[in-house]
């Protein structure tokens, strides 16, 4: 290596010390670094600039990622690269040439089924991401082509095309669709763990006696809400459970509005409730929290005005929300950043039980070590925003679901 190349190492290596490198000088140094042969020197920067990055927000990281993937190949280090790939696709859910070079490194290993899967979401995040660049559809729908005879799958007509229509059709139909308007109430059931006789009684009487259209989402059907220009957060599939649900809450209610349910027995008609919000100029209708107890317990100045304003404060099981408003918009942005901050921390120790959290004893009798804890997500978001709001709610007791003997 020249002294003008080993100076500008040196100079970029101290830059991500002090966290002050661009990632477009962390580029640049990297193809330098390639071209003088010096490929363990271009891995290494580009691993540490991700090391020294990861407390920091890096909305760029997939890109480090992916030079990174490319590098590892390159030189043999087949599950490093894997690892890098899949990284970069978790930062950007729509990068297509990461599901293309992951689909093309795992082909190599005979893993032709998940290679077929991965083309089919370079396609789809191609058409999301680049809708007048038809380079990187071209490239994955002739993939795919060749991939389905190997597979054995037979494609149909429409299979290898990715056809952008039903895409663009489930865009407009989720863009369209206002749960409010609908009168239309979601329920939530995740995980493989069956529902108690108890919930499932619940259940029945959210169907019963809600007198309203009610969505029932499990893992099944989740993806039928996910909007195509909004995508679950990178987080979400490392959350427990309970804090999934949580995230959807407030995705539903943000993006949909309507009616949400814990799965508690429903009382009475909710009818009278969805017809009082929308003939008002409110933007959101649930029940007053019940004590100075059931609101998020949080420390200092916000605990003491949440505990002393309880009854202006809805509560967390049962609401109402008009779509895409100050209050909801608030709520799922203050989601994303708690999401955002600790994200390596799910990504190193994702949940391990439905009702994880930080701390709690794990089936092998370890602390867990999941970040969050049990009402992080929840109410320790949403009240702090109802209260800042609480003028533009509508506290209504008829809507409270029965919050005993539900388990």
């Amino acid at each position: 290596m020249d002294n003008n190349l080993r100076n500008r190492l040196d100079a970029c290596v101290m830059a991500i010390r002090e966290n002050g490198l661009p990632l477009i000088d962390l580029v640049n140094i990297a193809e330098q670094l390639v071209q003088a042969n010096e490929q363990d020197q271009a891995r290494g920067l580009y691993q540490q600039w991700l090391d020294q990055s990861i407390p920091y927000p890096q909305p760029l990281a997939y890109v480090a990622y992916f030079n990174l993937g490319i590098l590892l190949g390159d030189a043999g280090d087949l599950s490093s690269a894997e690892d890098a790939y899949r990284n970069a696709i978790r930062r950007n859910p729509q990068f297509a040439g990461a599901y293309l070079n992951l689909g093309t490194l795992l082909i190599s290993n005979q893993r032709l089924q998940a290679t077929y899967i991965l083309w089919r979401a370079a396609a789809n995040a191609a058409i999301r991401a680049q809708p007048n660049d038809d380079k990187l559809l071209m490239l994955a729908q002739s993939q795919l082509r060749q991939l389905t005879q190997l597979v054995g799958i037979d494609p149909g007509p429409d299979e290898t095309s990715l056809d952008s229509v039903a895409i663009e059709q489930k865009r407009v139909r989720l863009a369209r669709f206002d749960a409010l308007d609908s009168g239309m109430i979601f329920a939530l059931w995740l995980g493989p763990a069956l529902m108690s006789p108890s919930r499932t009684q619940a259940l029945q009487a959210i169907f019963r006696d809600s007198a309203r259209p009610v969505c029932f989402i499990t893992d099944a059907t989740l993806h039928e809400w996910e909007h195509p220009d909004y995508p679950f957060h990178p987080a979400f599939q490392y959350l427990s459970e309970v804090h999934r649900a949580d995230y959807l809450r407030c995705y539903l209610m943000h993006h949909y509005g309507g009616g949400y349910t814990d799965i508690k027995p429903v009382l009475r008609s909710w009818t009278p409730h969805f017809e009082k919000l929308r003939s008002s100029e409110q933007l959101a209708l649930g029940y007053p929290e019940i004590s100075a107890t059931a609101v998020a317990q949080l420390p200092g100045a916000i605990g003491d005005q949440l505990r002393a304003n309880y009854a202006e404060v809805i509560g967390y099981c049962s609401m109402i929300f008009r779509p895409q408003s100050v209050v909801t918009s608030e709520w799922i942005e203050e989601t994303n950043a708690k999401l955002n901050s600790v994200l390596p921390e799910l990504r190193a120790h994702p949940a391990q039980a439905p009702m994880d959290q930080k701390g709690v004893q794990l089936p092998s009798g370890e602390a867990s070590q999941y970040p969050l804890q049990w009402t992080e997500l929840g109410g320790n978001i949403f009240h702090p925003v109802i209260l800042k709001y609480r003028h533009l709610v509508i506290k209504e007791t008829g809507i409270v679901p029965q919050l005993y003997d539900y388990r």
